[in-house]
């Protein structure tokens, strides 16, 4: 954080910082709280008991195809950080 302090007043047109992994949430809270930015940064892997990768849904977006069906896109993340989509069955 002192580097983001000593950086904040030499670029006043500063909208972000993209960081490595080794900033917490705490960090990223005074970043943007007192600077400003967004600030991005990557995120541990996170394992459910079974060793696998969950995955938190984000929202379905009806998507209408071109014979005049719709079928609904789930869109979800993982991994923290990584969106993916997929079709619902239908």
């Amino acid at each position: 954080m002192r580097c983001f302090e000593r950086l904040a007043p030499v670029l006043p047109g500063a909208q972000g910082v993209n960081y490595d992994k080794a900033m917490r949430g705490m960090h990223i809270d005074r970043g943007m709280r007192e600077f400003g930015w967004l600030i991005l940064t990557g995120v541990h892997a996170v394992k459910d008991a079974g060793g696998s990768t969950p995955e938190w849904h984000v929202e379905n977006v009806d998507a209408e195809m071109p014979d005049g069906s719709v079928k609904t896109l789930e869109i979800f993340g993982t991994d923290f950080a990584d969106f993916g989509t997929r079709w619902e069955d239908s």
